[in-house]
């Protein structure tokens, strides 16, 4: 697993990043850890589980707090094995995000999300309205990147419509925080340089390296 990169403001990056911190950013409530603690647990409950505090979402809730309020990092990767809480913890995410980062609209007249939350496997489909969505979309929350097929096909043409999606919002300087149980290193291995070093320029990462939560 990749070293934990949530880290402060004060931190150097690239004039890239630097740049263009997202705008939610700059104007966030004070009671942002409160918050988040408050919709996690509710999103807890809601899997019929007990919220019983431990050292681990304790340390999980505290990096991934620490990128909402004050990481260099654009975008973030909630990495870690299977059960550990990165698929509450993105819906946690959303839940906060939505009353900060109202829909938008394009030139065209067209609604663009303000905060959008998919499965990898049904962005990848390759649904036209579904992948405008996803590069559009102000603040994209992807769950369970990694399992998708890495190529479908489109009218007998070969598309890798997730990766297209990633490095499209990339361009675009849009905010991403996805869940996977891959690491960096098994995230370049499966989808490539391209996509692995515009990872490792803009997002941060919070490890989520303990057993599963639906293990006795």
């Amino acid at each position: 697993m990749e070293d934990n990169k949530t880290t402060s403001k004060s931190e150097s990056a690239s004039p890239r990043v630097q740049a263009t911190l997202p705008k939610f950013k700059r104007c966030l409530p004070e009671d942002t850890p409160e918050r988040l603690l408050t919709l996690y647990v509710d999103e807890v409950r809601r899997t019929g589980r007990d919220p019983h505090a431990n050292p681990d979402t304790e340390r999980v809730l505290a990096d991934v707090c620490a990128w909402v309020t004050g990481s260099r990092y654009h975008s973030l990767l909630l990495m870690g094995s299977v059960g550990t809480g990165k698929t509450i913890m993105l819906r946690a995410l959303r839940r906060y995000f939505e009353p900060l980062i109202p829909d938008g609209m394009l030139g065209t007249g067209e609604i663009i999300p303000g905060v959008m939350l998919g499965r990898a496997a049904v962005i990848a489909k390759f649904d036209e309205y579904m992948i405008e969505s996803a590069i559009h979309a102000k603040m994209l929350l992807i769950d369970d990147f990694g399992v998708e097929p890495l190529v479908v096909k489109s009218y007998g043409t070969a598309c890798t419509p997730l990766v297209d999606v990633l490095c499209e919002r990339y361009e675009r300087l849009k905010p991403t925080i996805i869940s996977t149980n891959l690491d960096l290193e098994a995230i370049g291995e499966k989808y490539g340089e391209r996509l692995h070093d515009r990872m490792r320029e803009v997002y941060g990462s919070v490890a989520f390296n303990f057993k599963s939560f639906r293990q006795p």
